[in-house]
């Protein structure tokens, strides 16, 4: 499952866009579907902003990280469509925002606003969400942060009215917020209504089972804005499409998978069973096995797209897992652009080249007077303490947000992971990718040094492919470290 999306974006807007519309669009499957930043000018004297857009009528869904996320500005969020996101809307710092008859499902969090102002909630319907709706504030704001210098940043008057809940987890979650006021709430079937303490001040939001009062009728710019001739527009809204869902996105070695050719997907890669299963999809055809390795019992030799089979290792020493299939039937445009005429034979494959490995891996907190970023030779002296957290892995494959540990967490730490793996004898590709620095030695050999912060200037991981020759047992050692912020260690070895 692809879930890390960061800030990529559908459509971007930022720095100053004002009084636009964004109506009619497709924009499912993306890291944010719309994203709206201020920009630095407004984060630094806390004027302007994004403001007075219209975001009318289009489809967000699917989105691993926020539906629509509009920040820092005043906007209007009408009759959009926002399923399975992390947050259908993300509205930071969002003031005299109105969040209008959307439909938002399946999402961690529907709509979720810190330091909002002045916003209005009116005849969404929420269903099946984590949290359906939350308003926050922070303790504190940086005192050398222009904006919040410079503005009030408070939690503060909210309308909720006319919106239909059910079966979420949790209607509402306020925390630091006050003056929140909302009448005619249809809220069936959702396990729990309200989450709030003592710090949220002046709040009447009541539980109705039923809202009669008549539905809210679009504006004026809206209404004739639905009365334009588009080439081609569509009510996206009602669209129901067999790619639908985020199990849609398939990151392949080429990039998102876009189902113009036919593709064999491992559906359990994590799984320690013998058993391999996957699907077939792709364009409507038919398809048969032309070549395997390392695989036994295959569950079909033919079939029609789409398909799933199933198939079992045979844990042959040094043999990677391959099949092939044959696929004739529609039009193929290749994940390089090239062309197969329908009716046109196309072959297809999976293969997993990985090397089966043990790894030991141990993790040791630092801080600024034993750091091994700055010093390479603090490493040693690290290793002397006992680590704070200490795993086995078969992949190394690691992220870490807020740091390593069980009962607390540490955000600067190193990594050192530790195996012996009996080769046998080929060419290897060693690929690694780290934040912040890295070294990579075989046999005692330093063949990878990256223990350069300074030359990652930007917020990235950076990947490096190493080709080795090897036969027989060899020892491997990575040594990994992070300061601050995100982290993550990836280790791949696999036949050429």
């Amino acid at each position: 499952m692809y879930n890390r999306g960061q800030d990529a974006a559908a459509i971007l807007v930022f720095e100053q866009c004002n009084n636009n519309v964004y109506a009619f669009n497709s924009a499912t499957h993306s890291g944010d579907g719309f994203f709206l930043w201020a920009g630095q000018t407004t984060m630094d004297n806390g004027e302007g902003g994004c403001n007075d857009n219209l975001i009318f009528k289009n489809d967000f869904s699917f989105a691993p990280t926020n539906g629509v996320e509009v920040t820092f500005s005043r906007n209007r969020i009408s009759s959009n469509k926002i399923f399975e996101c992390d947050n259908g809307i993300w509205g930071g710092y969002s003031y005299g925002t109105d969040i209008e008859r959307n439909e938002i499902e399946n999402c961690n969090i529907g709509v979720a606003i810190e330091h909002g102002q002045d916003n209005k909630l009116e005849f969404n319907k929420f269903r099946k969400c984590g949290e359906a709706i939350k308003l926050w504030a922070r303790v504190s704001q940086p005192t050398d942060w222009g904006y919040a210098s410079k503005r009030d940043t408070k939690s503060r008057n909210y309308m909720i009215n006319y919106n239909s809940f059910s079966y979420n987890k949790l209607v509402f979650n306020f925390l630091r917020t006050s003056a929140i006021h909302g009448i005619n709430n249809d809220t069936a079937s959702n396990e729990l209504f309200l989450k709030a303490d003592t710090t949220v001040k002046d709040m009447s939001v009541s539980r109705f089972t039923c809202c009669d009062e008549a539905y809210e009728p679009f504006t004026a710019k809206e209404k004739e804005i639905l009365k334009i001739k588009l080439p081609g527009k569509k009510n996206l809204i009602a669209i129901d499409s067999l790619l639908n869902g985020r199990g849609e996105i398939r990151m392949t070695e080429w990039g998102p998978y876009d189902f113009k050719s036919p593709l064999l997907w491992n559906t359990n890669p994590v799984s320690t069973s013998d058993t391999m299963k996957f699907d077939i999809i792709g364009p409507k055809g038919g398809w048969k096995l032309a070549n395997t390795g390392g695989l036994k019992n295959i569950s079909l030799s033919n079939g029609t797209i789409p398909a799933v089979i199933t198939a079992i290792k045979t844990k042959e020493k040094g043999q990677d897992i391959f099949i092939e299939l044959e696929y004739t039937g529609e039009m193929v445009i290749t994940p390089l652009g090239g062309k197969i005429q329908k009716g046109g034979s196309y072959r297809f494959n999976y293969r997993n080249a990985l090397l089966p490995a043990s790894w030991e891996v141990k993790w040791y907190a630092f801080d600024s007077l034993l750091n091994p970023v700055k010093n390479p030779e603090a490493i040693g002296e690290l290793e002397k303490h006992p680590p704070v957290f200490t795993g086995q892995a078969a992949d190394v494959n690691y992220a870490w947000w807020g740091g390593v540990g069980k009962e607390k967490k540490y955000e600067q730490f190193l990594t050192v992971a530790e195996t012996d793996i009996d080769f046998p004898p080929g060419d290897y590709e060693l690929g690694i990718s780290w934040e912040d620095v890295v070294h990579i030695y075989i046999d005692g050999q330093l063949v990878l040094d990256e223990w350069k912060p300074a030359e990652h200037i930007y917020d990235e991981s950076p990947h490096k492919e190493l080709s080795v020759k090897l036969a027989g047992k060899h020892y491997l050692r990575v040594e990994h470290a992070n300061q601050e912020g995100f982290a993550t260690l990836i280790i791949k070895l696999k036949k050429k």
